[in-house]
């Protein structure tokens, strides 16, 4: 063979020794990470006694896996067992599995989800290198083994850690259509998308968002008849999936309802006149809703408002009902809500909920020093996804193997985007919060770190013009909606007051009022700091300084019934102790 024949025979390409060894590190880094806020979060109070939807959670999950279902004080039963699903029953029941097969501890609770952030971690590294190759995997891995979010969420009793994986195992599957439309993969992804929902109903909207995407595909190469074999097979999957639940829900109350009953409690949360774009603990003109421990007695109020007795439907379309009618007489204020969501979910800030995200992270050692936040995140992603498109066009004359392997990869970054838009449209309507917005953001890092790749590549051919404007673009794109600031003072005794609850829920009455004295140091006038540190301070026959507390609040809600109560309260007890004449 002459010289020149032996130059056309294509030379395999060198193995990059750093991608393996990058790799491990990465894997490592986001391992540790997880071991050290574990350790760190175990010495928090919440750690064994969550509080909110957190404590609900473990209450339904203890429930299942123990048969006990005693609330806890100071609540009354929640009636779970006899009513249709409230919350969506798919974390609770692995919950209850974790309980069932590794025991109560919260410790070995909380290595069991970081494992499955680890598994989460791998299908998303799978999915990166599968379609984007092994350096944009590598950038991938980086932002979301060290996004301070996904860690902190994974010690969390809450959906996001099991949701995040069953959408990996989705997009996986559902990606896979690119190259063949079978009624097997999309019963598979049927199967995993009908999972996804029994951990959050609004991912039923993923189903015609895929199904349309899939038609795109199927048309771009002439097969639009498999569409309805395909569409067929997701369907099957997702009654596989959700039949148990819906006729778990028939059984106990003979109501239809297909997952949860809480749509339109939901709807009127983010749509009332008092509505700001968060949860709100009053539902106005029924009463107080802080936890579903509390939704059995407002049943029971807006049933004494109605004089009748309402089914679990028969509330949620009252409340459907009151929100819609009050977006219908409301225009321009539900225009101004709307657009106070769409800023606060694409906004850099992390929403509280339960908690106070921003002071959970600013009082961590292991959180607080990560850098990436969810601006930088969105920037990049931008950045990415043009660079992307921008790759398909520019590759138009490649090679027909070059160009159908480009093509399968833009459809794949248009399913990215066709499901971070879906999702973020099912949540729109109700109500933001960080954890909400959590399930979308490892597939926006998929975006991202193709951004962060291809502006690393232009610097390394020395394209300064194009990576400078690339720098601007993302930085300007990095601060939409403005970076994280230090957390207030209301925001820090909300954080002190949390602990303060979960020190009593310990039985720990001194922990509490320091906590609570913590607050009340941060905010002064701190409303529920000041009622919580004086009903402890009643239990602990502690009256003249509860009655101190008492009278503050009240100076600053004057007519605050709970506080009046709780004044009397601890004035007959002082006067009970005090010795007669």
């Amino acid at each position: 063979m002459s010289a020149d024949a032996a130059n056309d025979v294509p030379q395999p390409r060198p193995r990059s020794w750093w991608m393996p060894l990058a790799l491990v590190g990465l894997f490592v880094v986001a391992l540790v990470l997880r071991i050290a806020y574990v350790v760190e979060f175990s010495h928090a109070p919440d750690f064994r006694a969550p509080g909110v939807d957190a404590q609900f959670h473990d209450y339904w999950a203890r429930g299942l896996a123990t048969g006990d279902w005693t609330p806890p004080r100071p609540y009354e039963d929640p009636q779970v067992r006899g009513t249709p699903f409230l919350r969506p029953p798919g974390y609770p029941y692995f919950l209850a599995g974790c309980y069932r097969v590794f025991g109560s501890s919260p410790l070995v609770l909380r290595i069991v989800q970081s494992v499955l952030g680890m598994l989460a971690l791998g299908l998303g590294f799978a999915f990166s290198r599968r379609w984007f190759g092994g350096a944009v995997a590598l950038c991938w891995l980086a932002l979301a083994g060290t996004y301070w979010v996904l860690i902190y969420f994974e010690t969390e009793l809450h959906a996001p850690v099991l949701l995040i994986p069953l959408l990996w195992g989705l997009v996986l599957i559902v990606a896979t259509w690119t190259e063949r439309l079978s009624l097997t993969r999309a019963a598979l992804g049927g199967l995993l998308l009908g999972l996804a929902a029994l951990v959050r109903p609004n991912a039923l909207l993923l189903a015609p968002a895929i199904l349309i995407w899939a038609g795109w595909v199927a048309t771009r190469r002439g097969e639009l008849r498999r569409i309805v074999f395909v569409g067929g097979g997701l369907l099957c999957g997702m009654v596989a999936a959700l039949a148990p639940a819906t006729f778990r829900n028939y059984y106990v109350s003979g109501e239809f309802v297909l997952i949860t009953s809480n749509a339109g409690i939901n709807l009127y949360i983010g749509n009332n006149p008092q509505a700001d774009g968060g949860i709100t603990d009053e539902i106005p003109g029924v009463g107080t809703f802080r936890t579903c421990f509390d939704y059995p007695a407002l049943v029971a109020s807006l049933e004494r408002s109605q004089g009748r007795e309402l089914t679990s439907s028969a509330v949620s379309r009252h409340f459907t009902h009151e929100a819609l009618a009050w977006i219908a007489g409301n225009p321009l204020e539900f225009a101004q809500l709307c657009g106070r969501k769409l800023i606060m979910f694409w906004g850099a800030w992390e929403i509280a909920h339960n908690k106070v995200l921003r002071v959970e992270r600013t009082q961590s050692v292991v959180l607080s020093p990560l850098p990436v936040h969810f601006g930088a995140v969105l920037g990049a992603a931008v950045v990415g996804l043009a660079f992307l498109l921008f790759t398909r066009q520019r590759n138009e004359s490649a090679h027909d193997d070059d160009d159908r392997t480009i093509r399968r990869r833009h459809e794949v970054v248009v399913l990215l985007c066709v499901l971070v838009v879906t999702y973020f449209l099912s949540v729109w309507p109700f109500f933001i919060a960080g954890r909400y917005r959590l399930p979308i953001v490892p597939f926006l890092m998929v975006l991202a770190a193709g951004g962060v790749f291809e502006v690393i590549r232009r610097l390394r051919v020395r394209a300064q013009r194009g990576s400078a404007l690339v720098g601007v673009a993302w930085i300007a794109l990095a601060t939409w909606g403005g970076w994280p600031t230090s957390p207030r003072g209301a925001e820090i005794a909300k954080w002190h007051t949390d602990r303060a609850r979960a020190w009593a829920r310990l039985d720990d009455p001194a922990a509490a009022c320091a906590e609570f004295e913590s607050a009340l140091a941060a905010h002064p006038t701190d409303v529920e700091a000041h009622m919580g540190l004086g009903v402890t301070l009643i239990q602990q026959e502690r009256y003249d300084e509860a009655c101190t507390h008492f009278r503050a609040v009240l100076r600053t809600r004057p007519g605050f019934a709970p506080a009046q109560r709780q004044l009397l309260l601890a004035q007959q007890r002082a006067q009970q102790k005090s010795p007669g004449p």
